[in-house]
């Protein structure tokens, strides 16, 4: 069938929903379940518009909310026995979205599979199509690799709840308790398809299936507290949020042993491979950083690998590349995806493109013409210029002739340039650039400075004032530098960015990009970032 419009953001909600499942860390899974919950209530949105009689608006022209779509599906005598746990999966979303509720893995693992199963017996039943013939290979591998074992709770969800007691964070450890109990109780159900949490308790009470005393009442004084925080905002100290952590290990030991968590050892061999046929398994956040980096690495790479236009998020692109000597790269199409990702984001791109022949750099740009936005096509200009190859020059000469004036203004100047590599290397302030080791010979009397070489930097802690360029001179450079920078006013920071902006040095770089750490931040220096990407690692310029 052809799909309707508000069917394919269905099933575009469904996939990105599962992509961040897999792809985000930390212990944040706010973005999965607003996109599984999305794709839901699209796709009833979808069948509602689909049938004679109906509307997805209001008298008032807007849209109908959720729990409305129900309604109105009923009215043409269409009965949705999972609504109960549809319904949980949106209140949940409301309480991420709204109140910064925090959900583990398992949890939203389990949602994940349950709306799976839905959407693809909807899919059939209303639309007499296949869910499957939409979702990309890997997709389908993710949802494979989803393990969700509702018997048991995992060390790590009650190491999970314990950091976010340590940190001050006692309504969510209150909200997370409770899922992670509910995940629990869940295996006790007869798992009839949509049964919400509520029935689960009433079924597990009505066959004794976890004993009427303690621990019941524990279930529903934890219930009832995560429903007051949700809906009053009740406030929680950390007396009553550590007796809660300590009442779902009471529970959980009436009838079932927790699950000792794998350590970073035993489950590296499994997830961190650079095999195409190796199944991704979805991160839990006990690997160290390094492992996530080359593991955020290989889950990306896949998606690229399916889809040759793909580019991942600014956030991921520039982790890993203020993180790229500590990762392991050893196919060409992941210096291809790493080089498109950053072209498009308009990040520092060429410690990877340096890998990468200048045909297969300008094939990048070529195909993606089309599809990227003004900004990121004005933004490749720059690469073409760095580019010797006649592909490059022949992309340009097309731009020159491009309807947008200020592309035609820069293709046809670039045009002009790209031979004379003084030209270029003054175009991008490369020329003023020195090496570490140059600042260190030289006698400030004897040779001018750059001006922030000469500001005062002061200690704030200890009132110690020094300039910049007497730090250089120490042998401990980039250590003495990380002092005056935290313990420095924002002025000095500042100023401590902007020298080190003179300096070609890859050590000293690195310690740049670690100061970095928003999109706003990057924005604010992007040209001095860029820059010295390109002096340390342009071959054109090298």
């Amino acid at each position: 069938m052809t799909k309707t419009p508000l069917l394919a953001s269905s099933i575009e909600s469904f996939v990105h929903g599962i992509e961040h499942y897999f792809l985000v860390y930390g212990h944040s899974n706010k973005f999965p379940l607003l996109h599984i919950d999305q794709s839901i209530e699209l796709l009833l949105k979808a069948k509602i518009q689909n049938m004679n009689g109906l509307s997805i608006y209001t008298k008032k022209g807007k849209t109908i909310d959720y729990h409305e779509c129900f309604n109105r599906l009923e009215q043409k005598d269409i009965k949705i026995p999972e609504k109960s746990l549809l319904e949980e999966i949106h209140d949940k979303r409301n309480s991420s979205q709204h109140l910064g509720a925090s959900f583990d893995d398992y949890t939203i693992g389990y949602y994940i599979k349950f709306t799976h199963s839905f959407f693809k017996f909807f899919l059939k039943e209303h639309f007499d199509d296949e869910l499957e013939a939409y979702l990309p290979d890997n997709i389908k591998t993710y949802l494979d690799n989803i393990i969700v074992e509702p018997t048991k709770i995992h060390e790590d969800q009650l190491q999970y709840i314990n950091e976010l007691i340590e940190e001050g964070r006692y309504k969510d450890s209150i909200i997370s308790s409770w899922n992670a109990i509910e995940f629990l109780i869940r295996g006790y159900s007869d798992r009839d398809t949509g049964k919400s949490i509520d029935e689960i308790i009433k079924s597990i009470k009505e066959k004794k299936q976890i004993d009427d005393g303690k621990p019941f009442k524990y279930l529903e004084e934890i219930k009832t507290l995560k429903d007051n925080i949700i809906f009053s905002n009740e406030e929680v100290d950390q007396e009553t949020a550590i007796g809660i952590h300590d009442k779902i290990i009471d529970i959980a030991n009436t009838n079932i042993v927790i699950v000792p968590v794998k350590t970073a050892e035993k489950i590296s061999s499994k997830r961190i491979s650079s095999d195409e046929d190796a199944e991704p398994v979805r991160i839990i956040d006990d690997t160290s950083p390094v492992d996530d980096i080359q593991e955020l690495y290989y889950t990306t790479l896949k998606l690229y690998n399916s889809s040759n236009k793909y580019c991942s998020n600014f956030e991921e692109i520039f982790s890993l590349y203020k993180s790229r000597h500590q990762l392991t790269i050893d196919e060409q199409s992941g210096y291809e995806f790493l080089t498109q990702s950053s072209i498009y984001h308009k990040l520092p791109f060429w410690y990877w493109a340096k890998n990468l022949t200048d045909d297969e750099i300008s094939k990048i740009i070529k195909r993606n013409l089309d599809t990227w936005p003004y900004n990121t096509v004005y933004y490749s200009l720059d690469v073409l210029l760095l580019l010797s190859n006649q592909e490059s020059d022949d992309i340009l000469r097309k731009l020159s002739n491009d309807r947008r004036i200020s592309i035609v203004k820069k293709a046809s100047d670039y045009l002009q340039m790209k031979k004379n590599v003084m030209e270029i290397k003054d175009h991008f302030q490369i020329t003023p650039l020195r090496t570490l080791e140059h600042y260190k010979k030289i006698n400030p009397h004897e040779v001018s400075l750059p001006r922030p070489f000469s500001e005062n930097i002061k200690n704030i802690e200890s009132e110690e004032e020094i300039h910049f360029f007497s730090i250089i001179k120490e042998n401990n450079f980039l250590e003495a530098l990380e002092q005056y920078y935290n313990n420095g006013d924002e002025t000095i920071r500042k100023n401590i960015l902007e020298a080190l902006s003179y300096i070609k040095d890859k050590d000293s770089f690195l310690f740049y990009l670690t100061k970095i750490r928003t999109n706003q931040e990057y924005n604010m220096y992007k040209k001095s970032i860029q820059k010295l990407d390109i002096a340390l690692y342009c071959p054109k310029l090298n």
